[in-house]
């Protein structure tokens, strides 16, 4: 679970960017309850939704700062109104 500086640290991120960035993609998806699992012998972790409760399938969580403006945005809004941890 993230704490607010955390989440602080994350908007300044996304904030400082200058375009998609995987890695803060990566952290926004934890962020909102992505989870992973590395698998023996394979290098590529295999990601799970929210909600999900399987590993069989290797998903890739969204490309959020493919538009930044966008998650900016919607970071912006939907943390002071508490749905942080499911944007």
């Amino acid at each position: 679970m993230s704490t607010k500086a955390e989440l602080q640290a994350l908007i300044e991120r996304v904030k400082a960017a200058t375009g998609p960035d995987r890695e803060i993609d990566l952290e926004i998806a934890l962020f909102a309850g992505w989870t992973h699992v590395r698998m023996k012998g394979d290098a590529k972790p295999y990601w799970r939704k929210p909600g999900e409760t399987q590993y069989f399938m290797r998903s890739e969580p969204p490309r959020y700062t493919a538009s930044l403006d966008a998650i900016t945005a919607m970071i912006e809004r939907d943390v002071p109104t508490g749905a942080g941890n499911h944007f």
